[in-house]
This record gives structure tokens, C-alpha cells and sequence, in this order.
């Protein structure tokens, strides 16, 4: 709740946090795990404060969140509007999204489902949102590859006495 506004989210209905099989559950750690990846690898290649860095997304996440409290609109109902889970939206706020959804069109869907589409003209200007695809942000995490497993040739090798 936020205390200045009076405005109390409501629950999200998918998501029990005491019930780690709910689908709102798995989704949530799920995304959560992917993007911390991205957030480290932004983290250790763009400077603090810089345009795309983890500081720079954590105050541009957050000018959405307030905006969305001062329309009084609730995440779920955003999220329905854009046709996103509602974790998508909140990995946004909270400044844990993928670069691509702070610059791309997002946040200008975003701005229009709370009702006041002039949010993304201030979100554009306050964050100086520009394409480069060779800004560090743009390039694909890091990701740690997976082991092949062995033929069924070597599994049956193994078990052989010679």
C-alpha cells in the first residue's frame, strides 16, 4: 500500500507465494531466474548510472510503478490490457526487466493501458530512450551451455566388460 496515495494493490489471483506449485509460482521464478542473468551480465558491462545500466533501469521501472499508483490502476488490469503476465510488469517496475522491454514499445502500451498515455512522453525524455545495437545492454546475455548428454552408443559402451 502506498501510504501517500491510499492505493492498495490488489493480490494478483495466480500467484499463492506459499504455494511453490502454482502456475503463479513456477512463472514467477521462472522469469526471475532469466532476467537476473541479464541483469548481471548488464550490470558488470555498463557503468552505474549509464544509459541501460541496473541503476538506470531501477529508476526507469520505477517512474513507471509510480505513474501506474497515481492512476490508482492495478498490475493485473495493466497486464490484461497489454496482453503480458503480470510478472512481466512487475520484473519491470522493480528494475529486473530485460533492456528491450524498457525501450522498446512497452512502455509506451504500459503508459496507455493506466489511462494517461502522456506517461510515455515524459518516460522518453526523463530516460532517453534510443536504439544501438551495439550498446552492451542490446547483446544477448551470457548464458552457461549445457552438456550434451552421451549417444546411446557411449551409455551402452560403458556397460560393456571390454
Amino acid at each position: 500500500m502506498s501510504v501517500e496515495s491510499g492505493f492498495v494493490e490488489p493480490p494478483d489471483p495466480n500467484f499463492n507465494p506459499h504455494d511453490y506449485d502454482s502456475p503463479g509460482w513456477k512463472s514467477f521464478s521462472a522469469g526471475l531466474n532469466e532476467r537476473l542473468v541479464e541483469f548481471g551480465d548488464r550490470a558488470a558491462k555498463i557503468p552505474a548510472g549509464a544509459y541501460g545500466s541496473a541503476e538506470w533501469a531501477e529508476r526507469a521501472g520505477g517512474f513507471l510503478w509510480e505513474m501506474r499508483k497515481q492512476q490508482r490502476v492495478p498490475r493485473t488490469s495493466v497486464a490484461e490490457k497489454i496482453g503480458v503476465d503480470s510478472n512481466v510488469l512487475l520484473f519491470l517496475e522493480l528494475g529486473v526487466g530485460r533492456f528491450r522491454e524498457y525501450t522498446g514499445n512497452l512502455p509506451e502500451r504500459y503508459a496507455e493501458a493506466i489511462g494517461n498515455p502522456g506517461v510515455y512522453s515524459s518516460y522518453n525524455l526523463i530516460y532517453k530512450i534510443e536504439w544501438n545495437e551495439n550498446h552492451p545492454a542490446n547483446v544477448q546475455p551470457h548464458l552457461p551451455k549445457q552438456a550434451k548428454p552421451p549417444s546411446i552408443v557411449a551409455r551402452i559402451r560403458q556397460h560393456l566388460p571390454f
